[in-house]
Protein backbone atom coordinates (compact mmCIF):
# COMPACT_ATOMS: atom_id res chain seq x y z
CA UNK A 1 0.00 0.00 0.00
CA UNK A 2 2.87 2.47 0.90
CA UNK A 3 4.35 1.62 -2.53
CA UNK A 4 1.64 2.45 -4.50
CA UNK A 5 1.46 5.32 -2.52
CA UNK A 6 4.80 6.16 -3.38
CA UNK A 7 4.37 5.92 -6.92
CA UNK A 8 1.46 7.83 -7.19
CA UNK A 9 3.15 10.63 -5.72
CA UNK A 10 6.05 10.87 -8.33
CA UNK A 11 4.05 10.82 -10.92
CA UNK A 12 1.79 13.57 -9.77
CA UNK A 13 5.37 15.43 -9.21
CA UNK A 14 6.18 14.84 -12.23
CA UNK A 15 3.31 16.47 -13.83
CA UNK A 16 3.30 19.24 -11.67
CA UNK A 17 7.30 20.28 -13.34
CA UNK A 18 5.87 19.46 -16.59
CA UNK A 19 3.37 21.88 -16.44
CA UNK A 20 5.38 24.42 -14.70
CA UNK A 21 7.91 24.06 -17.55
CA UNK A 22 5.49 24.67 -20.56
CA UNK A 23 5.69 28.28 -19.97
CA UNK A 24 8.89 29.30 -19.90
CA UNK A 25 9.67 26.44 -22.77
CA UNK A 26 7.02 28.89 -24.79
CA UNK A 27 8.81 32.32 -23.55
CA UNK A 28 11.75 30.81 -24.99
CA UNK A 29 10.37 29.62 -28.47
CA UNK A 30 8.49 32.66 -28.49
CA UNK A 31 12.07 34.99 -27.96
CA UNK A 32 13.89 32.84 -30.45
CA UNK A 33 11.22 33.49 -33.02
CA UNK A 34 11.55 37.33 -32.69
CA UNK A 35 14.91 37.37 -33.06
CA UNK A 36 15.14 34.89 -36.30
CA UNK A 37 12.57 37.37 -37.95
CA UNK A 38 14.29 40.07 -36.67
CA UNK A 39 17.24 39.28 -37.91
CA UNK A 40 15.48 37.81 -41.44
CA UNK A 41 13.83 41.36 -42.09
CA UNK A 42 16.66 43.05 -41.02
CA UNK A 43 19.04 42.14 -43.92
CA UNK A 44 18.63 45.25 -45.72
CA UNK A 45 19.17 45.23 -49.58
CA UNK A 46 19.98 47.30 -52.01
CA UNK A 47 19.80 47.17 -56.23
CA UNK A 48 22.33 48.36 -58.61
CA UNK A 49 21.67 52.22 -58.88
CA UNK A 50 20.62 53.01 -61.89
CA UNK A 51 21.07 56.83 -63.96
CA UNK A 52 17.62 58.93 -64.49
CA UNK A 53 18.68 59.95 -67.28
CA UNK A 54 21.32 58.61 -70.16
CA UNK A 55 25.00 59.81 -69.74
CA UNK A 56 26.69 60.85 -72.84
CA UNK A 57 29.42 58.08 -72.32
CA UNK A 58 29.48 53.84 -71.64
CA UNK A 59 30.86 54.24 -68.26
CA UNK A 60 27.65 53.45 -66.16
CA UNK A 61 28.58 53.81 -63.03
CA UNK A 62 31.18 56.67 -63.43
CA UNK A 63 30.86 60.53 -62.62
CA UNK A 64 32.24 62.80 -65.30
CA UNK A 65 31.94 66.28 -64.43
CA UNK A 66 29.33 67.32 -66.99
CA UNK A 67 26.90 64.71 -64.85
CA UNK A 68 28.42 66.24 -61.33
CA UNK A 69 27.69 69.74 -62.99
CA UNK A 70 24.04 68.48 -63.89
CA UNK A 71 21.20 67.90 -62.17
CA UNK A 72 20.76 64.25 -62.72
CA UNK A 73 22.24 61.42 -60.52
CA UNK A 74 21.40 57.75 -59.39
CA UNK A 75 18.35 56.10 -58.43
CA UNK A 76 18.80 53.30 -55.24
CA UNK A 77 16.07 50.62 -54.70
CA UNK A 78 16.35 49.44 -51.25
CA UNK A 79 13.94 46.49 -49.35
CA UNK A 80 13.63 44.38 -46.87
CA UNK A 81 13.14 47.06 -44.17
CA UNK A 82 10.70 47.08 -41.64
CA UNK A 83 8.66 50.17 -41.42
CA UNK A 84 9.59 52.79 -38.80
CA UNK A 85 13.14 51.72 -39.62
CA UNK A 86 15.42 55.33 -39.84
CA UNK A 87 17.47 55.17 -43.31
CA UNK A 88 20.28 57.28 -43.93
CA UNK A 89 23.13 57.29 -46.55
CA UNK A 90 27.32 57.67 -45.63
CA UNK A 91 30.01 57.70 -47.94
CA UNK A 92 33.73 57.47 -48.01
CA UNK A 93 36.77 57.58 -50.29
CA UNK A 94 39.02 56.31 -47.77
CA UNK A 95 37.78 52.69 -47.31
CA UNK A 96 36.64 53.35 -43.78
CA UNK A 97 33.68 51.41 -42.27
CA UNK A 98 30.87 53.65 -42.10
CA UNK A 99 29.02 50.99 -39.97
CA UNK A 100 30.59 52.57 -36.86
CA UNK A 101 29.89 55.50 -34.58
CA UNK A 102 33.82 56.69 -34.93
CA UNK A 103 33.95 56.98 -38.16
CA UNK A 104 31.04 58.93 -38.87
CA UNK A 105 31.70 60.80 -35.85
CA UNK A 106 35.18 61.22 -34.27
CA UNK A 107 37.73 60.57 -36.84
CA UNK A 108 34.98 61.85 -39.80
CA UNK A 109 36.44 59.54 -42.44
CA UNK A 110 32.83 59.01 -43.63
CA UNK A 111 30.31 62.18 -44.85
CA UNK A 112 26.49 62.07 -44.44
CA UNK A 113 25.15 62.13 -47.85
CA UNK A 114 21.45 62.51 -47.15
CA UNK A 115 19.15 61.21 -44.18
CA UNK A 116 16.21 59.48 -45.79
CA UNK A 117 14.36 59.37 -42.35
CA UNK A 118 11.82 56.77 -41.50
CA UNK A 119 10.00 54.48 -43.45
CA UNK A 120 6.73 53.16 -43.68
CA UNK A 121 7.01 50.61 -45.87
CA UNK A 122 9.18 47.55 -46.40
CA UNK A 123 10.92 49.09 -49.54
CA UNK A 124 11.57 52.55 -50.70
CA UNK A 125 13.74 54.23 -53.96
CA UNK A 126 15.54 57.29 -53.34
CA UNK A 127 17.19 59.54 -56.24
CA UNK A 128 20.64 60.91 -54.88
CA UNK A 129 22.66 63.51 -56.95
CA UNK A 130 25.73 63.10 -58.93
CA UNK A 131 27.60 65.87 -56.95
CA UNK A 132 26.21 64.93 -53.37
CA UNK A 133 27.58 61.37 -54.32
CA UNK A 134 31.16 63.30 -56.04
CA UNK A 135 31.06 65.43 -52.84
CA UNK A 136 31.95 62.48 -50.32
CA UNK A 137 35.89 62.33 -51.47
CA UNK A 138 37.11 64.83 -49.10
CA UNK A 139 38.85 67.26 -51.73
CA UNK A 140 36.21 67.92 -54.14
CA UNK A 141 33.87 70.76 -53.81
CA UNK A 142 31.20 72.22 -55.90
CA UNK A 143 32.50 69.44 -59.00
CA UNK A 144 36.08 70.88 -58.69
CA UNK A 145 38.84 67.86 -57.77
CA UNK A 146 41.22 69.20 -55.85
CA UNK A 147 43.32 65.99 -56.05
CA UNK A 148 44.66 67.03 -59.56
CA UNK A 149 44.64 63.09 -60.78
CA UNK A 150 42.83 62.22 -63.83
CA UNK A 151 42.07 58.65 -62.98
CA UNK A 152 38.65 57.47 -62.26
CA UNK A 153 38.72 57.31 -58.13
CA UNK A 154 36.60 54.74 -56.70
CA UNK A 155 34.28 55.54 -53.41
CA UNK A 156 31.85 53.60 -51.20
CA UNK A 157 27.96 54.38 -50.16
CA UNK A 158 26.97 52.64 -46.79
CA UNK A 159 22.77 52.08 -46.47
CA UNK A 160 22.27 52.50 -42.68
CA UNK A 161 19.27 51.34 -40.41
CA UNK A 162 18.91 53.28 -37.56
CA UNK A 163 22.30 54.34 -37.30
CA UNK A 164 22.17 56.92 -34.24
CA UNK A 165 21.74 53.96 -31.91
CA UNK A 166 25.64 54.23 -32.43
CA UNK A 167 27.28 51.11 -34.26
CA UNK A 168 25.30 49.45 -37.04
CA UNK A 169 25.04 45.74 -36.73
CA UNK A 170 25.53 43.59 -39.72
CA UNK A 171 22.13 42.92 -41.60
CA UNK A 172 21.14 46.21 -40.72
CA UNK A 173 23.26 48.50 -43.48
CA UNK A 174 24.64 47.49 -47.62
CA UNK A 175 27.28 48.94 -49.25
CA UNK A 176 27.33 49.89 -52.71
CA UNK A 177 31.01 50.55 -54.44
CA UNK A 178 30.42 49.61 -57.31
CA UNK A 179 30.46 53.81 -58.02
CA UNK A 180 33.38 56.26 -59.20
CA UNK A 181 34.32 60.12 -60.04
CA UNK A 182 36.12 61.08 -62.89
CA UNK A 183 36.50 65.01 -63.08
CA UNK A 184 39.78 65.88 -64.58
CA UNK A 185 40.46 65.46 -67.98
CA UNK A 186 43.87 64.15 -69.58
CA UNK A 187 47.34 65.96 -69.65
CA UNK A 188 48.36 68.19 -73.11
CA UNK A 189 49.19 66.41 -75.80
CA UNK A 190 53.29 68.20 -76.75
CA UNK A 191 55.37 68.39 -79.75
CA UNK A 192 52.02 70.25 -82.19
CA UNK A 193 53.29 70.41 -85.64
CA UNK A 194 51.36 71.84 -88.63
CA UNK A 195 52.30 71.24 -92.13
CA UNK A 196 50.35 71.43 -95.39
CA UNK A 197 47.77 68.89 -96.61
CA UNK A 198 46.11 70.51 -99.41
CA UNK A 199 44.98 73.47 -100.64
CA UNK A 200 41.93 73.73 -97.75
CA UNK A 201 43.14 71.65 -95.18
CA UNK A 202 46.37 71.46 -93.14
CA UNK A 203 47.56 68.15 -90.96
CA UNK A 204 48.28 68.59 -86.98
CA UNK A 205 50.64 66.03 -85.51
CA UNK A 206 51.54 65.57 -81.89
CA UNK A 207 52.95 63.32 -79.05
CA UNK A 208 50.56 62.43 -76.92
CA UNK A 209 51.29 62.59 -72.81
CA UNK A 210 52.94 59.79 -70.91
CA UNK A 211 51.41 59.14 -67.63
CA UNK A 212 47.92 57.95 -68.08
CA UNK A 213 45.83 55.31 -70.05
CA UNK A 214 42.42 57.19 -69.55
CA UNK A 215 42.55 58.54 -73.27
CA UNK A 216 39.95 58.19 -75.68
CA UNK A 217 40.88 60.44 -78.48
CA UNK A 218 41.96 64.24 -79.23
CA UNK A 219 40.65 67.19 -80.56
CA UNK A 220 41.96 70.69 -82.72
CA UNK A 221 41.16 73.46 -81.53
CA UNK A 222 41.20 76.58 -84.32
CA UNK A 223 42.06 80.07 -84.90
CA UNK A 224 39.98 81.51 -86.33
CA UNK A 225 37.35 78.75 -87.01
CA UNK A 226 37.48 76.92 -90.75
CA UNK A 227 35.24 78.33 -93.05
CA UNK A 228 35.02 81.86 -92.52
CA UNK A 229 32.47 84.11 -90.48
CA UNK A 230 34.34 83.74 -86.87
CA UNK A 231 36.80 87.02 -86.07
CA UNK A 232 40.37 86.15 -86.07
CA UNK A 233 42.39 86.28 -82.35
CA UNK A 234 44.30 89.89 -84.27
CA UNK A 235 40.68 91.62 -84.83
CA UNK A 236 38.85 92.35 -88.05
CA UNK A 237 35.62 91.63 -89.63
CA UNK A 238 34.67 88.18 -89.80
CA UNK A 239 33.35 88.94 -93.31
CA UNK A 240 36.73 90.18 -94.29
CA UNK A 241 39.32 88.26 -92.12
CA UNK A 242 40.93 86.05 -95.20
CA UNK A 243 41.96 88.88 -97.26
CA UNK A 244 46.02 89.45 -97.01
CA UNK A 245 46.62 92.14 -95.15
CA UNK A 246 48.76 94.53 -97.42
CA UNK A 247 52.50 95.77 -97.06
CA UNK A 248 53.25 99.28 -96.48
CA UNK A 249 54.21 101.42 -99.31
CA UNK A 250 58.50 102.11 -99.77
CA UNK A 251 59.67 105.68 -98.56
CA UNK A 252 59.40 107.88 -101.45
CA UNK A 253 62.85 109.07 -103.15
CA UNK A 254 64.43 112.34 -101.65
CA UNK A 255 64.10 115.62 -103.68
CA UNK A 256 66.65 116.92 -105.76
CA UNK A 257 68.40 120.29 -104.77
CA UNK A 258 68.11 122.97 -106.94
CA UNK A 259 71.04 124.95 -109.02
CA UNK A 260 72.15 128.24 -107.65
CA UNK A 261 70.71 130.63 -109.96
CA UNK A 262 73.40 132.63 -111.86
CA UNK A 263 73.20 136.38 -111.45
CA UNK A 264 75.50 136.90 -114.77
CA UNK A 265 74.77 135.76 -118.85
CA UNK A 266 73.66 131.84 -118.50
CA UNK A 267 77.40 130.25 -119.79
CA UNK A 268 78.06 126.64 -119.24
CA UNK A 269 77.79 126.88 -116.29
CA UNK A 270 74.90 129.23 -115.85
CA UNK A 271 73.39 126.36 -118.08
CA UNK A 272 74.81 123.08 -116.11
CA UNK A 273 73.41 125.18 -113.13
CA UNK A 274 70.01 125.91 -114.30
CA UNK A 275 70.17 122.38 -114.98
CA UNK A 276 70.16 121.39 -111.65
CA UNK A 277 67.37 123.33 -110.77
CA UNK A 278 65.06 121.78 -113.34
CA UNK A 279 65.40 118.40 -111.45
CA UNK A 280 65.21 120.19 -108.17
CA UNK A 281 61.77 121.54 -109.20
CA UNK A 282 60.86 117.89 -110.70
CA UNK A 283 62.56 115.54 -108.12
CA UNK A 284 60.15 115.20 -105.68
CA UNK A 285 57.29 113.96 -107.97
CA UNK A 286 59.24 112.27 -109.70
CA UNK A 287 61.21 110.02 -107.28
CA UNK A 288 58.70 109.84 -104.94
CA UNK A 289 56.12 108.19 -107.36
CA UNK A 290 59.04 105.59 -108.82
CA UNK A 291 60.04 104.76 -105.22
CA UNK A 292 56.65 104.09 -104.10
CA UNK A 293 55.58 102.16 -106.27
CA UNK A 294 58.47 99.84 -106.17
CA UNK A 295 58.20 99.79 -102.93
CA UNK A 296 54.72 99.32 -102.36
CA UNK A 297 55.19 96.39 -104.72
CA UNK A 298 57.64 94.47 -102.73
CA UNK A 299 56.17 95.05 -99.27
CA UNK A 300 52.65 94.31 -100.21
CA UNK A 301 53.78 91.14 -101.14
CA UNK A 302 55.35 90.54 -98.22
CA UNK A 303 52.55 91.74 -95.81
CA UNK A 304 49.93 89.77 -97.79
CA UNK A 305 51.18 86.88 -96.18
CA UNK A 306 51.38 88.09 -92.50
CA UNK A 307 48.94 85.90 -90.50
CA UNK A 308 45.91 87.61 -88.28
CA UNK A 309 47.49 86.93 -84.92
CA UNK A 310 50.02 89.20 -85.62
CA UNK A 311 52.84 86.64 -87.28
CA UNK A 312 53.97 85.14 -83.74
CA UNK A 313 51.42 82.01 -83.69
CA UNK A 314 49.92 83.22 -80.54
CA UNK A 315 45.50 83.58 -80.07
CA UNK A 316 43.38 85.10 -77.61
CA UNK A 317 40.87 82.67 -77.36
CA UNK A 318 43.28 79.51 -77.43
CA UNK A 319 45.63 79.59 -74.33
CA UNK A 320 47.87 76.71 -73.42
CA UNK A 321 46.96 75.03 -70.52
CA UNK A 322 43.42 76.51 -70.23
CA UNK A 323 40.44 73.85 -71.05
CA UNK A 324 39.39 75.21 -74.51
CA UNK A 325 35.85 76.42 -75.63
CA UNK A 326 33.97 73.78 -77.67
CA UNK A 327 33.26 76.67 -80.30
CA UNK A 328 36.56 76.37 -81.83
CA UNK A 329 36.73 72.90 -82.50
CA UNK A 330 37.59 72.10 -85.81
CA UNK A 331 38.84 68.21 -85.83
CA UNK A 332 39.10 65.12 -83.71
CA UNK A 333 40.26 61.69 -83.81
CA UNK A 334 39.46 58.42 -82.24
CA UNK A 335 42.62 56.95 -80.36
CA UNK A 336 45.49 57.81 -81.96
CA UNK A 337 46.60 59.48 -85.00
CA UNK A 338 47.26 62.63 -86.52
CA UNK A 339 44.24 65.03 -87.08
CA UNK A 340 43.51 66.93 -90.28
CA UNK A 341 41.64 70.34 -90.50
CA UNK A 342 39.37 71.06 -93.25
CA UNK A 343 37.32 73.49 -94.79
CA UNK A 344 39.81 76.29 -95.07
CA UNK A 345 40.77 79.37 -96.70
CA UNK A 346 44.48 79.92 -99.02
CA UNK A 347 46.68 82.20 -97.46
CA UNK A 348 44.91 82.15 -94.06
CA UNK A 349 47.28 81.36 -90.89
CA UNK A 350 45.47 79.26 -88.30
CA UNK A 351 46.23 78.70 -85.11
CA UNK A 352 45.80 75.20 -83.67
CA UNK A 353 46.15 73.59 -80.66
CA UNK A 354 45.17 69.91 -79.56
CA UNK A 355 43.46 68.69 -76.13
CA UNK A 356 42.64 64.98 -75.12
CA UNK A 357 39.91 63.55 -73.81
CA UNK A 358 39.09 60.76 -71.75
CA UNK A 359 36.39 57.88 -71.40
CA UNK A 360 33.74 59.50 -69.78
CA UNK A 361 34.18 62.47 -72.07
CA UNK A 362 36.39 65.25 -69.38
CA UNK A 363 38.30 67.31 -71.58
CA UNK A 364 42.13 68.48 -71.04
CA UNK A 365 43.83 70.96 -70.93
CA UNK A 366 45.25 73.00 -74.08
CA UNK A 367 48.50 71.85 -75.95
CA UNK A 368 50.96 74.64 -77.18
CA UNK A 369 50.19 76.16 -80.14
CA UNK A 370 51.19 75.44 -83.94
CA UNK A 371 50.21 77.45 -86.88
CA UNK A 372 49.82 76.65 -90.26
CA UNK A 373 48.62 78.25 -94.15
CA UNK A 374 46.78 76.11 -96.60
CA UNK A 375 48.62 76.18 -99.98
CA UNK A 376 48.19 74.26 -103.28
CA UNK A 377 50.46 71.42 -103.48
CA UNK A 378 52.19 70.91 -106.94
CA UNK A 379 52.37 67.15 -108.23
CA UNK A 380 55.21 66.04 -110.21
CA UNK A 381 53.84 67.64 -113.64
CA UNK A 382 53.01 70.68 -112.06
CA UNK A 383 56.28 71.40 -110.98
CA UNK A 384 57.39 70.31 -114.11
CA UNK A 385 55.52 72.74 -116.21
CA UNK A 386 56.44 75.20 -113.35
CA UNK A 387 59.63 74.60 -114.28
CA UNK A 388 59.15 75.48 -118.15
CA UNK A 389 58.97 71.33 -119.09
CA UNK A 390 56.85 71.36 -122.34
CA UNK A 391 56.19 67.88 -122.53
CA UNK A 392 52.52 66.34 -122.53
CA UNK A 393 50.81 67.11 -119.20
CA UNK A 394 50.16 63.67 -117.50
CA UNK A 395 49.46 60.14 -118.31
CA UNK A 396 47.16 59.74 -120.48
CA UNK A 397 49.23 61.97 -123.32
CA UNK A 398 52.66 61.02 -125.03
CA UNK A 399 54.71 63.54 -126.92
CA UNK A 400 57.41 63.24 -129.58
CA UNK A 401 59.42 66.16 -131.13
CA UNK A 402 56.86 67.55 -133.71
CA UNK A 403 53.85 65.32 -132.68
CA UNK A 404 51.74 64.71 -130.11
CA UNK A 405 49.54 61.37 -129.63
CA UNK A 406 46.67 60.27 -127.50
CA UNK A 407 47.30 57.37 -125.03
CA UNK A 408 45.07 55.15 -127.45
CA UNK A 409 46.56 55.74 -130.31
CA UNK A 410 50.37 55.52 -128.84
CA UNK A 411 48.98 52.15 -128.34
CA UNK A 412 48.06 51.17 -131.21
CA UNK A 413 51.16 52.42 -132.67
CA UNK A 414 53.04 50.67 -130.70
CA UNK A 415 50.94 46.98 -131.24
CA UNK A 416 51.56 47.54 -135.64
CA UNK A 417 55.59 48.19 -134.74
CA UNK A 418 55.60 45.03 -132.76
CA UNK A 419 53.69 43.03 -135.29
CA UNK A 420 55.86 44.34 -138.07
CA UNK A 421 58.96 43.67 -136.22
CA UNK A 422 57.17 39.88 -135.26
CA UNK A 423 56.93 39.61 -139.29
CA UNK A 424 59.90 40.17 -140.42
CA UNK A 425 61.94 37.82 -138.12
CA UNK A 426 59.59 35.16 -139.04
CA UNK A 427 60.66 35.79 -142.79
CA UNK A 428 64.07 35.81 -141.81
CA UNK A 429 64.18 32.42 -139.94
CA UNK A 430 61.55 30.67 -142.66
CA UNK A 431 59.38 30.35 -139.65
CA UNK A 432 55.63 31.16 -138.92
CA UNK A 433 54.61 33.81 -136.29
Amino acid sequence: MMFGTLRYTARRQRHVIRRRAWPAIASLLAALTVLAWASFAQAITVAAPIRTTSADHDEEFRISRADCESSNGFTFTITDVLSGDDLSVWGTGTGADCSTTNARTVDNTCTLVESIGVVSNTSAERTISHSAIAAVLSDVSGCTDGSNSDAPRSLTLYFLVNESQGDVPAGDYFMVDTLEVDLIGPPAPSNVVVSVNDDTSLLVSFSEPSGTTDIKGYRAYCDPMPGGGTTSSGGGAAADYWMPAAGAGGIGGTAGAGGVTSSGTAGSGGSTTGGGGAGGGTSSGTGGSTTSGTGGATSSGTGGSTSSSGGDCSSSVLIPGDVPSSAYECGSVTGTGDITVTDLVQGVEYVIAVAAYDQVHNLGVLSELGCGTAEPVSDFFDAYRDAGGEAGGGLCQCELVGASFDRPLAVVVALLLGLAFGLRRSRRTGGLL
